[in-house]
């Protein structure tokens, strides 16, 4: 949906200062809700959030219905509805899989995970491609709309028993404790690198880049589907058969590979080089977050932690969205004061900080403990 809708505004005015304030919005609420909800985690369920955000994803879809082409002029509003669907669903779906995957069931189930999506990913943009290039918005909400009723139905199969925390969430109490745990500091240059990266202005440059060469919305959601097919290869393959002493090398390969191509196209800036880039970064992305969201999992098991998980996911959402925010401030700033030429400087600096994450990871890797 987050390549739905920036390819939707970036078609509808060519302001990437408005997408920036939209994510930058959209990042707020998230860590807002993200320290809001803290004692409701603590002590409610985990499944009703999460169905909420599934809600909130139906009234986000009702309301672009509502605005369609003047949704440009409401970028506050729809930044705020996103960040509420954002926060209601992944902070519960953090902790749901934390506490209902054991350690040895990690690698399969993240790496089968990432390829669900990617099939997902696969059909998705292709429709919503053909919707948007034929004008048919409405269609394109339909067909969301059925995808998020689809989703709720199936999670109210899901019974896990409500959580009843005996201590009250206490964020900034539970930060200055886990300050000597070296590991944290490795994660939480990985999540900041994250949220300017892989979750966000890095992921919105490539769509705004993909959606100026190639024109069409089609296109552009055919191009998609192509690097996905990738990715759902190599996700399966890495759920299958990889293991914990092979992460640091794959790690290593992806910040490489990312940050060579990316300099191809800033040397020679054509559509064949944009390709490789982004070819390069679907296939990087694919491996970063899966091992990410492993070590992230694996460090929630450690002892000192897993009693204040609530805390730990909670301060996670916090540092994504700094990371958020320092990258889409970055794109309002050459916005403002820069050209459209100039992005692709923001890009090599951006996939810069994917290798810092990639490099961060590594080294959790290295230090997490096989029986964590």
């Amino acid at each position: 949906m987050a390549v739905f809708v920036i390819s939707f505004l970036f078609n509808h005015t060519d302001n990437i200062v408005q997408i920036g304030i939209y994510n930058i919005i959209c990042g707020l609420v998230v860590g807002l809700l993200a320290y809001l909800t803290g004692n409701w985690l603590k002590r409610g369920s985990r499944l009703l959030m999460y169905k909420i955000g599934i809600i909130a994803t139906f009234l986000f879809m009702c309301a672009f219905v509502f605005f369609r082409d003047t949704m440009v002029n409401h970028v506050v509003l729809f930044g705020a509805l996103y960040g509420v669907m954002m926060a209601f669903k992944s902070f519960p779906n953090n902790l749901i899989r934390a506490e209902s995957i054991s350690a040895q069931n990690l690698i399969k189930f993240q790496g089968y995970n990432e390829a669900m999506k990617n099939i997902v990913r696969i059909a998705a943009p292709v429709v919503l491609g053909f919707f948007l290039t034929m004008d048919s918005y409405f269609r394109t909400v339909e067909f969301l709309a059925f995808l998020a009723l689809a989703e709720f139905i199936v999670f109210s199969q899901i019974k896990i028993a409500p959580q009843r925390a005996e201590k009250r969430f206490e964020l900034k109490k539970v930060a200055n404790q886990w300050r000597a745990i070296p590991i944290l500091k490795y994660l939480d240059w990985a999540e900041f690198c994250r949220g300017a990266t892989v979750d966000g202005a890095l992921g919105t440059l490539i769509t705004i880049y993909a959606a100026y060469l190639f024109k069409t919305d089609l296109n552009l959601g055919i191009l998609g589907s192509c690097f996905y097919v990738v990715s759902i290869v190599l996700s399966f393959l890495f759920g299958r058969i990889c293991k914990s002493h092979h992460f640091v090398k794959i790690l290593l390969l992806s910040g490489a590979m990312s940050i060579l191509s990316v300099l191809m196209f800033i040397i020679v800036p054509d559509m064949a080089s944009f390709i490789f880039y982004n070819f390069c970064f679907t296939v990087a992305v694919a491996f970063v977050r899966i091992i990410e969201d492993i070590n992230i999992i694996k460090i929630s098991y450690l002892p000192k932690i897993a009693p204040r998980r609530v805390e730990y996911f909670a301060m996670r959402e916090l540092i994504l969205c700094l990371g958020r925010f320092f990258g889409y401030g970055m794109m309002i700033l050459v916005g403002i004061f820069g050209s459209f030429l100039l992005l692709k400087y923001l890009l090599l600096g951006l996939t810069l900080f994917l290798c810092i994450m990639c490099i961060s990871c590594a080294h959790m890797s290295q230090n997490i403990s096989n029986k964590c």
